[in-house]
């Protein structure tokens, strides 16, 4: 029997139906029983979660796979600031908004609301227009920082932290500047803010075909310690 939980966020934003199943290992026969449960259903995608990624699949499950998503972690012990150049954002900086929304858009390149071609690309610059509000309004993180040069904001990042955990949700640095460890020291910055909060780890997610962004955690000592495949499912 396949379980569904509605994703009430997600159907409000898209305007359409969603839902989400998460299991353990697809098969073919999994896969077709899913797609006759949507051609039936009042769904109109679903966002299937698959923890085994290592199972080998048949070719046409594959077509429907958009994301296969990398966490990964890094145990706190001690950090430095670049209080230089890295700053706590303040909302009432409205003049550099319009570059956070650049740059939380940038950071999407591989999201798989941009690789899915059923999501038009408005569906992919509001979802990351609105992360970016609700980040500044405290609904999805606690912290966003960037990194200035000249007083232009060229880099951020946004954390969220709960108990001894925290959790960078985007960071991006634009692209005229990458290669400069501006990066690194934006992830130094959430470090350092997350180890006063009394965090002993930070974690971020990426995609495994973002072969850059996975380089540069392992580069800055970020273990993968999950994956998962997300395949989109839809009427």
């Amino acid at each position: 029997m396949i379980v569904v939980e509605k994703l009430d966020w997600d159907s409000h934003f898209f305007k359409k139906e969603i839902g989400r199943v998460v299991v353990d290992q697809i098969d073919l026969a999994f896969y077709e029983e899913i797609n006759d449960f949507i051609a039936k259903s009042s769904y109109d995608l679903i966002y299937l979660f698959e923890k085994n990624v290592e199972h080998r699949h048949n070719p046409i499950v594959e077509e429907s796979l958009k994301d296969t998503k990398v966490v990964y972690q890094k145990t706190l012990f001690s950090s430095q600031i670049d209080s230089r150049n890295c700053k706590k954002y303040i909302n009432s900086e409205v003049k550099s908004l319009d570059t956070l929304y650049s740059l939380a858009i940038a950071s999407g390149e591989y999201s798989r609301y941009r690789i899915d071609p059923k999501f038009s690309t408005q569906d992919f610059v509001k979802l990351y227009t609105k992360w970016i509000d609700n980040t500044l309004n405290g609904t999805i993180a606690d912290d966003i920082f960037v990194y200035q040069e000249q007083e232009n904001i060229i880099g951020l990042v946004t954390a969220k932290y709960a108990g001894q955990k925290s959790e960078i949700g985007l960071i991006a640095v634009e692209d005229g500047h990458r290669g400069k460890s501006i990066g690194s020291s934006l992830l130094k910055t959430i470090e350092c803010e997350a180890i006063k909060r009394g965090c002993n780890t930070v974690s971020v997610a990426t995609q495994l075909s973002n072969l850059s962004a996975c380089g540069f955690y392992e580069k800055n000592e970020y273990k993968i310690v999950n994956k998962v495949n997300i395949y989109h499912i839809w009427k």
